[in-house]
Protein backbone atom coordinates (compact mmCIF):
# COMPACT_ATOMS: atom_id res chain seq x y z
CA UNK A 1 0.00 0.00 0.00
CA UNK A 2 1.24 3.37 -1.18
CA UNK A 3 0.25 6.53 1.16
CA UNK A 4 0.40 10.38 0.13
CA UNK A 5 0.17 12.60 3.39
CA UNK A 6 -1.62 15.37 2.56
CA UNK A 7 -1.65 19.18 3.97
CA UNK A 8 -3.08 22.08 2.41
CA UNK A 9 -3.63 25.51 3.54
CA UNK A 10 -4.59 26.66 -0.45
CA UNK A 11 -6.78 24.35 -2.06
CA UNK A 12 -5.91 25.48 -5.40
CA UNK A 13 -5.54 22.76 -8.21
CA UNK A 14 -5.26 20.02 -4.84
CA UNK A 15 -8.57 18.02 -5.58
CA UNK A 16 -7.43 16.79 -9.49
CA UNK A 17 -4.38 16.01 -7.90
CA UNK A 18 -6.11 14.10 -4.83
CA UNK A 19 -7.96 11.97 -7.25
CA UNK A 20 -5.39 11.36 -9.17
CA UNK A 21 -3.63 9.73 -6.30
CA UNK A 22 -6.36 7.75 -5.49
CA UNK A 23 -6.79 6.82 -8.70
CA UNK A 24 -3.01 5.53 -8.82
CA UNK A 25 -3.65 3.37 -5.76
CA UNK A 26 -2.20 5.96 -3.20
CA UNK A 27 -4.02 6.08 0.59
CA UNK A 28 -4.60 10.09 1.27
CA UNK A 29 -3.52 10.63 5.01
CA UNK A 30 -5.04 14.19 5.50
CA UNK A 31 -5.44 16.90 8.23
CA UNK A 32 -8.37 18.07 9.45
CA UNK A 33 -8.70 21.47 7.10
CA UNK A 34 -7.35 18.98 4.31
CA UNK A 35 -9.98 16.69 4.89
CA UNK A 36 -12.86 18.88 5.40
CA UNK A 37 -11.98 19.74 1.54
CA UNK A 38 -11.63 16.08 0.61
CA UNK A 39 -14.53 15.54 2.03
CA UNK A 40 -16.62 17.83 -0.14
CA UNK A 41 -15.15 16.41 -2.87
CA UNK A 42 -16.25 12.86 -2.19
CA UNK A 43 -12.79 11.45 -1.68
CA UNK A 44 -11.74 9.20 0.57
CA UNK A 45 -8.81 9.56 2.86
CA UNK A 46 -7.83 8.63 6.28
CA UNK A 47 -7.61 11.32 8.74
CA UNK A 48 -3.75 11.76 10.83
CA UNK A 49 -5.87 11.33 14.18
CA UNK A 50 -6.84 7.77 12.92
CA UNK A 51 -3.66 6.97 11.46
CA UNK A 52 -1.35 7.98 14.29
CA UNK A 53 -4.33 7.29 16.93
CA UNK A 54 -3.62 10.07 18.73
CA UNK A 55 -5.78 12.69 19.05
CA UNK A 56 -4.55 16.88 17.66
CA UNK A 57 -3.63 18.49 21.08
CA UNK A 58 -3.33 22.20 22.26
CA UNK A 59 -5.71 23.18 19.99
CA UNK A 60 -4.28 21.78 17.48
CA UNK A 61 -0.63 23.06 17.46
CA UNK A 62 0.10 19.33 17.76
CA UNK A 63 -1.16 17.18 14.52
CA UNK A 64 1.21 15.82 12.84
CA UNK A 65 4.67 15.91 14.84
CA UNK A 66 4.22 12.02 15.56
CA UNK A 67 6.44 9.32 15.10
CA UNK A 68 4.66 7.25 13.24
CA UNK A 69 3.99 10.02 10.64
CA UNK A 70 7.72 11.84 10.50
CA UNK A 71 9.37 7.72 10.97
CA UNK A 72 6.85 7.00 7.83
CA UNK A 73 8.45 9.96 5.68
CA UNK A 74 12.20 9.41 7.34
CA UNK A 75 13.13 5.97 7.62
CA UNK A 76 15.56 4.53 5.32
CA UNK A 77 13.62 2.11 3.01
CA UNK A 78 16.42 -0.80 3.09
CA UNK A 79 18.33 -0.09 6.62
CA UNK A 80 15.72 0.97 8.83
CA UNK A 81 12.51 -1.87 6.76
CA UNK A 82 13.13 -4.31 9.79
CA UNK A 83 12.63 -1.68 12.53
CA UNK A 84 9.42 0.17 10.73
CA UNK A 85 8.08 -3.11 10.47
CA UNK A 86 8.33 -3.93 13.84
CA UNK A 87 7.05 -1.04 14.99
CA UNK A 88 3.78 -0.76 12.20
CA UNK A 89 5.72 1.92 10.99
CA UNK A 90 4.46 2.38 6.52
CA UNK A 91 6.36 4.01 4.31
CA UNK A 92 4.53 7.14 3.22
CA UNK A 93 5.82 7.82 -0.32
CA UNK A 94 4.49 11.51 -1.26
CA UNK A 95 4.05 14.68 1.31
CA UNK A 96 1.95 17.49 -0.09
CA UNK A 97 2.14 20.43 2.09
CA UNK A 98 1.28 24.44 1.58
CA UNK A 99 2.60 26.15 4.81
CA UNK A 100 0.28 28.68 6.85
CA UNK A 101 0.45 32.40 5.21
CA UNK A 102 2.59 33.63 7.77
CA UNK A 103 3.78 36.49 5.14
CA UNK A 104 -0.20 37.56 4.28
CA UNK A 105 -1.14 37.49 8.53
CA UNK A 106 1.96 37.38 10.78
CA UNK A 107 0.23 36.15 13.98
CA UNK A 108 1.94 33.58 16.24
CA UNK A 109 -0.41 31.17 15.68
CA UNK A 110 0.18 31.71 12.12
CA UNK A 111 3.61 30.38 12.31
CA UNK A 112 3.45 27.15 10.85
CA UNK A 113 5.34 24.09 12.64
CA UNK A 114 4.08 20.96 11.70
CA UNK A 115 4.14 21.57 7.90
CA UNK A 116 7.92 22.93 7.82
CA UNK A 117 8.88 19.96 9.41
CA UNK A 118 6.98 17.73 7.17
CA UNK A 119 8.42 19.54 4.16
CA UNK A 120 12.24 19.01 5.69
CA UNK A 121 11.70 15.35 6.49
CA UNK A 122 10.28 14.37 3.32
CA UNK A 123 13.27 16.78 1.39
CA UNK A 124 15.88 14.70 3.20
CA UNK A 125 14.65 11.54 2.13
CA UNK A 126 14.10 12.10 -1.09
CA UNK A 127 15.68 9.29 -2.46
CA UNK A 128 12.20 7.31 -1.60
CA UNK A 129 9.86 9.95 -0.87
CA UNK A 130 8.48 12.48 -3.26
CA UNK A 131 8.08 16.19 -1.59
CA UNK A 132 5.62 18.93 -3.03
CA UNK A 133 5.32 22.15 -1.54
CA UNK A 134 4.02 24.39 -4.80
CA UNK A 135 0.96 23.57 -6.56
CA UNK A 136 2.77 24.85 -9.88
CA UNK A 137 4.57 21.15 -9.48
CA UNK A 138 1.14 19.27 -9.01
CA UNK A 139 0.43 18.24 -12.69
CA UNK A 140 3.85 17.07 -13.37
CA UNK A 141 4.57 15.20 -10.16
CA UNK A 142 0.55 13.46 -11.71
CA UNK A 143 1.83 13.09 -14.98
CA UNK A 144 5.00 11.01 -13.80
CA UNK A 145 3.18 8.63 -10.96
CA UNK A 146 0.71 7.85 -13.80
CA UNK A 147 2.73 6.99 -16.85
CA UNK A 148 5.92 5.46 -14.47
CA UNK A 149 4.01 4.69 -11.01
CA UNK A 150 6.27 6.88 -9.09
CA UNK A 151 8.25 10.04 -9.53
CA UNK A 152 11.88 9.86 -10.83
CA UNK A 153 14.72 10.35 -8.87
CA UNK A 154 15.95 13.81 -10.21
CA UNK A 155 12.42 14.90 -10.06
CA UNK A 156 12.53 14.07 -6.47
CA UNK A 157 15.85 15.78 -5.75
CA UNK A 158 15.14 19.05 -7.07
CA UNK A 159 11.39 19.10 -5.53
CA UNK A 160 13.28 18.60 -2.65
CA UNK A 161 15.76 21.38 -3.24
CA UNK A 162 12.37 23.41 -3.97
CA UNK A 163 11.10 22.59 -0.35
CA UNK A 164 14.51 23.33 1.48
CA UNK A 165 14.10 26.91 -0.31
CA UNK A 166 10.66 27.12 1.11
CA UNK A 167 11.29 26.64 4.18
CA UNK A 168 14.18 28.47 4.62
CA UNK A 169 12.38 31.36 2.91
CA UNK A 170 9.83 30.96 5.30
CA UNK A 171 11.49 31.55 8.33
CA UNK A 172 13.43 34.46 6.95
CA UNK A 173 10.32 35.94 6.78
CA UNK A 174 9.43 34.83 10.45
CA UNK A 175 12.24 36.42 11.57
CA UNK A 176 12.17 39.63 9.92
CA UNK A 177 8.94 40.16 11.51
CA UNK A 178 9.77 38.90 14.75
CA UNK A 179 13.40 41.41 14.89
CA UNK A 180 13.84 45.12 15.19
CA UNK A 181 13.13 45.96 11.47
CA UNK A 182 14.38 49.35 10.57
CA UNK A 183 12.94 51.70 7.63
CA UNK A 184 16.20 53.55 6.54
CA UNK A 185 15.29 56.77 5.14
CA UNK A 186 16.65 54.98 1.87
CA UNK A 187 18.56 52.40 0.29
CA UNK A 188 21.94 52.91 -1.71
CA UNK A 189 20.53 56.00 -3.57
CA UNK A 190 17.51 57.99 -2.76
CA UNK A 191 15.23 56.53 -5.05
CA UNK A 192 15.72 52.84 -3.61
CA UNK A 193 13.77 51.42 -0.52
CA UNK A 194 15.92 50.03 2.58
CA UNK A 195 15.47 48.14 5.71
CA UNK A 196 17.69 47.05 8.33
CA UNK A 197 16.70 43.58 10.03
CA UNK A 198 18.88 44.76 13.21
CA UNK A 199 20.07 42.01 15.83
CA UNK A 200 21.68 42.80 19.04
CA UNK A 201 24.99 43.46 19.48
CA UNK A 202 25.23 47.02 18.77
CA UNK A 203 23.44 50.19 20.34
CA UNK A 204 23.07 53.86 18.38
CA UNK A 205 23.87 55.91 21.70
CA UNK A 206 23.18 59.58 19.42
CA UNK A 207 23.49 60.82 16.14
CA UNK A 208 20.85 61.06 12.89
CA UNK A 209 19.31 57.69 12.02
CA UNK A 210 21.28 55.53 10.10
CA UNK A 211 20.89 55.25 6.50
CA UNK A 212 21.56 52.24 4.20
CA UNK A 213 25.35 53.26 3.25
CA UNK A 214 26.26 54.28 6.68
CA UNK A 215 25.29 50.53 8.28
CA UNK A 216 27.50 48.94 5.17
CA UNK A 217 30.39 51.31 6.25
CA UNK A 218 30.14 50.82 9.67
CA UNK A 219 30.27 47.05 9.12
CA UNK A 220 33.37 47.57 7.23
CA UNK A 221 35.20 49.99 10.15
CA UNK A 222 34.32 47.84 12.90
CA UNK A 223 35.17 43.96 10.91
CA UNK A 224 38.87 46.13 10.27
CA UNK A 225 39.18 47.89 13.57
CA UNK A 226 38.46 44.49 15.66
CA UNK A 227 40.68 42.18 13.51
CA UNK A 228 43.79 43.49 14.39
CA UNK A 229 44.69 43.35 18.04
CA UNK A 230 46.75 46.18 18.67
CA UNK A 231 44.68 49.91 19.21
CA UNK A 232 43.42 50.82 15.55
CA UNK A 233 41.86 52.93 14.24
CA UNK A 234 40.39 53.23 10.98
CA UNK A 235 38.82 55.78 8.45
CA UNK A 236 35.80 54.02 5.72
CA UNK A 237 34.61 55.67 2.67
CA UNK A 238 32.64 53.66 0.27
CA UNK A 239 33.37 50.47 2.28
CA UNK A 240 36.89 50.36 1.82
CA UNK A 241 39.43 52.21 4.03
CA UNK A 242 41.27 55.33 3.10
CA UNK A 243 43.20 55.50 6.76
CA UNK A 244 44.28 52.55 9.15
CA UNK A 245 46.45 53.13 11.73
CA UNK A 246 47.76 51.10 15.17
CA UNK A 247 49.50 52.42 17.79
CA UNK A 248 49.87 52.53 21.70
CA UNK A 249 47.17 55.45 22.21
CA UNK A 250 44.50 55.08 20.45
CA UNK A 251 43.80 58.74 20.50
CA UNK A 252 47.39 58.89 18.15
CA UNK A 253 46.13 56.11 15.78
CA UNK A 254 42.87 57.91 14.89
CA UNK A 255 44.95 61.60 14.72
CA UNK A 256 47.56 58.69 12.14
CA UNK A 257 44.78 57.36 10.12
CA UNK A 258 42.94 60.33 9.37
CA UNK A 259 46.16 62.18 8.34
CA UNK A 260 47.05 58.96 6.18
CA UNK A 261 44.42 60.69 3.38
CA UNK A 262 42.30 63.68 4.48
CA UNK A 263 41.07 64.52 1.35
CA UNK A 264 39.61 60.98 1.15
CA UNK A 265 38.10 60.92 4.62
CA UNK A 266 35.08 63.68 3.98
CA UNK A 267 32.10 62.31 5.37
CA UNK A 268 33.56 59.56 7.22
CA UNK A 269 33.11 56.60 9.10
CA UNK A 270 35.33 55.89 11.65
CA UNK A 271 35.92 52.43 13.89
CA UNK A 272 37.91 52.24 17.03
CA UNK A 273 39.26 49.30 18.71
CA UNK A 274 39.27 50.89 22.01
CA UNK A 275 37.20 53.04 24.06
CA UNK A 276 36.81 55.97 22.55
CA UNK A 277 38.53 58.79 24.58
CA UNK A 278 37.39 62.59 24.91
CA UNK A 279 40.78 63.35 22.79
CA UNK A 280 39.53 61.90 20.19
CA UNK A 281 35.89 63.59 19.77
CA UNK A 282 37.77 67.07 20.85
CA UNK A 283 40.26 66.66 17.57
CA UNK A 284 37.28 66.02 15.46
CA UNK A 285 35.79 69.51 16.94
CA UNK A 286 38.99 71.20 16.28
CA UNK A 287 39.99 70.07 13.09
CA UNK A 288 36.26 70.39 12.26
CA UNK A 289 36.18 66.60 10.69
CA UNK A 290 33.10 65.99 8.71
CA UNK A 291 32.34 62.75 10.55
CA UNK A 292 28.64 60.30 9.68
CA UNK A 293 29.42 57.91 12.53
CA UNK A 294 32.12 56.72 15.48
CA UNK A 295 31.94 53.00 15.88
CA UNK A 296 33.71 51.57 19.04
CA UNK A 297 33.42 49.13 21.84
CA UNK A 298 32.32 51.90 24.16
CA UNK A 299 33.10 55.92 24.46
CA UNK A 300 33.79 57.40 27.95
CA UNK A 301 31.25 59.82 29.47
CA UNK A 302 33.61 63.04 28.71
CA UNK A 303 33.45 61.85 25.20
CA UNK A 304 29.77 61.58 25.00
CA UNK A 305 29.88 64.66 26.75
CA UNK A 306 31.53 66.63 23.55
CA UNK A 307 29.73 64.47 20.80
CA UNK A 308 26.58 66.45 21.73
CA UNK A 309 28.07 69.55 20.19
CA UNK A 310 28.38 67.63 17.23
CA UNK A 311 24.65 66.18 17.63
CA UNK A 312 24.07 64.70 14.10
CA UNK A 313 27.71 62.25 14.62
CA UNK A 314 25.97 59.10 15.26
CA UNK A 315 27.96 56.73 17.81
CA UNK A 316 27.37 53.43 17.99
CA UNK A 317 28.52 51.14 20.78
CA UNK A 318 29.41 47.67 19.88
CA UNK A 319 28.17 45.43 22.75
CA UNK A 320 30.20 41.73 22.17
CA UNK A 321 33.36 42.89 20.89
CA UNK A 322 34.68 39.64 20.68
CA UNK A 323 34.92 39.57 16.53
CA UNK A 324 31.40 40.29 17.04
CA UNK A 325 30.89 40.95 13.03
CA UNK A 326 33.94 38.47 11.84
CA UNK A 327 32.02 35.70 13.79
CA UNK A 328 29.08 36.05 11.46
CA UNK A 329 27.79 34.42 8.18
CA UNK A 330 28.27 36.40 5.52
CA UNK A 331 25.23 36.73 2.92
CA UNK A 332 24.31 39.01 -0.50
CA UNK A 333 21.31 38.08 -2.85
CA UNK A 334 22.70 37.27 -6.52
CA UNK A 335 20.95 35.62 -9.41
CA UNK A 336 17.55 35.41 -7.77
CA UNK A 337 19.10 33.62 -5.05
CA UNK A 338 21.65 34.23 -2.20
CA UNK A 339 25.24 33.90 -1.52
CA UNK A 340 26.27 32.82 1.79
CA UNK A 341 30.03 32.59 3.08
CA UNK A 342 31.82 32.17 6.23
CA UNK A 343 33.42 35.25 6.98
CA UNK A 344 37.73 35.71 6.68
CA UNK A 345 39.03 34.95 10.62
CA UNK A 346 41.59 33.40 9.08
CA UNK A 347 44.61 34.77 11.30
CA UNK A 348 48.82 35.62 10.05
CA UNK A 349 51.17 35.62 12.25
CA UNK A 350 54.86 35.64 11.50
CA UNK A 351 55.88 32.05 11.87
CA UNK A 352 53.23 31.88 8.71
CA UNK A 353 55.44 33.68 6.38
CA UNK A 354 57.80 32.42 3.80
CA UNK A 355 60.56 34.71 3.12
CA UNK A 356 60.71 33.47 -0.79
CA UNK A 357 63.70 36.25 -1.63
CA UNK A 358 67.63 36.25 -0.70
CA UNK A 359 67.12 39.37 1.70
CA UNK A 360 64.63 38.92 4.68
CA UNK A 361 62.60 41.60 6.33
CA UNK A 362 63.94 43.00 9.23
CA UNK A 363 61.78 42.73 12.61
CA UNK A 364 60.46 46.42 12.15
CA UNK A 365 58.92 45.46 8.22
CA UNK A 366 57.50 42.34 9.82
CA UNK A 367 55.50 43.99 12.00
CA UNK A 368 54.83 46.45 8.99
CA UNK A 369 53.49 43.81 6.57
CA UNK A 370 51.68 42.04 9.27
CA UNK A 371 49.70 45.16 9.88
CA UNK A 372 49.33 45.84 6.27
CA UNK A 373 48.17 42.70 5.45
CA UNK A 374 45.22 43.04 7.58
CA UNK A 375 44.28 46.63 6.02
CA UNK A 376 44.57 44.64 2.52
CA UNK A 377 42.56 41.77 3.57
CA UNK A 378 39.61 44.37 4.69
CA UNK A 379 40.15 46.30 1.12
CA UNK A 380 38.07 45.87 -2.18
CA UNK A 381 39.79 43.97 -4.57
CA UNK A 382 42.19 44.72 -6.57
CA UNK A 383 44.10 45.75 -3.44
CA UNK A 384 47.33 47.36 -2.56
CA UNK A 385 48.54 49.02 0.43
CA UNK A 386 51.99 50.78 1.34
CA UNK A 387 52.16 51.37 5.05
CA UNK A 388 55.05 52.35 6.91
CA UNK A 389 55.29 52.01 11.15
CA UNK A 390 51.68 50.48 11.27
CA UNK A 391 50.20 53.32 9.23
CA UNK A 392 48.94 53.33 5.79
CA UNK A 393 50.42 55.77 3.42
CA UNK A 394 48.93 54.87 0.35
CA UNK A 395 45.62 52.65 -0.77
CA UNK A 396 44.66 51.67 -4.12
CA UNK A 397 41.35 49.35 -3.92
CA UNK A 398 38.54 47.92 -6.44
CA UNK A 399 41.01 47.90 -9.46
CA UNK A 400 40.46 45.67 -12.57
CA UNK A 401 44.43 45.18 -12.74
CA UNK A 402 47.05 45.04 -9.95
CA UNK A 403 49.25 47.95 -11.78
CA UNK A 404 46.20 49.88 -11.54
CA UNK A 405 45.69 49.60 -7.88
CA UNK A 406 49.35 50.08 -7.19
CA UNK A 407 49.06 53.66 -9.16
CA UNK A 408 45.90 54.93 -7.41
CA UNK A 409 47.75 53.98 -4.13
CA UNK A 410 51.40 55.86 -5.30
CA UNK A 411 49.10 59.02 -6.03
CA UNK A 412 46.61 59.00 -2.77
CA UNK A 413 50.91 58.56 -0.94
CA UNK A 414 52.31 61.27 -3.04
CA UNK A 415 49.10 63.83 -2.89
CA UNK A 416 49.48 63.50 1.07
CA UNK A 417 52.81 64.13 0.91
CA UNK A 418 53.88 60.43 2.14
CA UNK A 419 57.10 59.48 1.80
CA UNK A 420 57.51 55.92 0.16
CA UNK A 421 61.16 55.19 0.74
CA UNK A 422 61.43 52.15 3.42
CA UNK A 423 57.55 51.34 3.46
CA UNK A 424 56.63 48.07 2.79
CA UNK A 425 53.60 47.08 0.56
CA UNK A 426 50.77 43.97 0.90
CA UNK A 427 48.93 42.76 -2.12
CA UNK A 428 45.59 40.70 -1.22
CA UNK A 429 46.70 38.56 -4.30
CA UNK A 430 49.27 37.21 -5.71
CA UNK A 431 51.48 39.44 -8.71
CA UNK A 432 50.63 38.04 -12.43
CA UNK A 433 53.19 39.87 -13.51
CA UNK A 434 56.65 41.37 -12.32
CA UNK A 435 55.27 44.53 -13.17
CA UNK A 436 53.95 46.00 -9.86
CA UNK A 437 56.97 45.03 -7.86
CA UNK A 438 59.30 46.76 -10.08
CA UNK A 439 56.96 49.74 -9.90
CA UNK A 440 56.97 49.25 -5.99
CA UNK A 441 61.55 49.21 -5.78
CA UNK A 442 60.79 52.55 -8.02
CA UNK A 443 59.45 54.31 -5.01
CA UNK A 444 61.50 53.30 -2.38
CA UNK A 445 59.44 50.05 -0.72
CA UNK A 446 61.55 47.70 0.88
CA UNK A 447 59.60 44.77 1.74
CA UNK A 448 56.10 42.91 0.08
CA UNK A 449 53.97 40.26 1.37
CA UNK A 450 51.36 38.34 -1.21
CA UNK A 451 49.99 35.50 -1.13
CA UNK A 452 52.19 33.79 -4.22
CA UNK A 453 50.77 31.26 -6.09
CA UNK A 454 51.02 32.70 -9.45
CA UNK A 455 52.84 31.03 -12.36
CA UNK A 456 54.91 33.72 -12.73
CA UNK A 457 56.04 33.23 -8.78
CA UNK A 458 59.71 32.74 -9.97
CA UNK A 459 59.96 36.09 -12.49
CA UNK A 460 58.18 38.32 -9.87
CA UNK A 461 60.69 36.87 -6.80
CA UNK A 462 63.14 36.92 -9.04
CA UNK A 463 62.22 40.95 -9.55
CA UNK A 464 62.10 41.16 -6.15
CA UNK A 465 65.81 39.91 -5.38
CA UNK A 466 67.36 42.42 -8.18
CA UNK A 467 66.27 45.12 -7.13
CA UNK A 468 66.73 44.20 -3.67
CA UNK A 469 63.18 43.93 -1.57
CA UNK A 470 62.62 41.41 1.06
CA UNK A 471 59.25 39.35 0.25
CA UNK A 472 57.05 37.00 1.99
CA UNK A 473 54.40 34.53 0.74
CA UNK A 474 51.32 34.04 3.47
CA UNK A 475 49.69 30.74 1.96
CA UNK A 476 46.33 32.85 1.65
CA UNK A 477 44.64 35.29 -0.91
CA UNK A 478 42.55 37.65 0.75
CA UNK A 479 40.35 38.65 -2.18
CA UNK A 480 36.70 41.08 -0.90
CA UNK A 481 34.33 41.26 -3.15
Amino acid sequence: MKYALVSVSDATGFIPVARGLTKAGYTIIATTGTGKILRKNRILFTPVETFTGTPALFGGRVKTLHPRLLGGILFHRTKHKREAHERAIPPIDLVIVNLYPFAEKPTIENIDIGGVTLLRAAAKNYDAVTVVSDPDDYQHVIKEIKKKGNTSLQTRKTLAAKAFSLTASYDAKIARVLSTVAELRYGENPHQQGWFYQKKGWNLLQGKPLSYCNIIDADAAWSLASDVQKPTAVCIKHATPCGVASHKNISEAFQHAYDADPLSAFGVVIGLSRLCPPSIIQRIVDQKIFVEVIIAPGFERRALMLLKERPNIRAIKMQNVERTIQNVERNRSALGGMLVQTSNTHILTKKDLQCVTKKKPTPAELIDLLFAWYVVKHTLSNAIVFAKNQTTLGIGSGQTSRIDAVSIATLKAKRSGKELAGAVMASDAFFPFPDSVNAAADLGITAIIQPGGSKRDEEVIAEANARGIAMVFTGVRAFRH
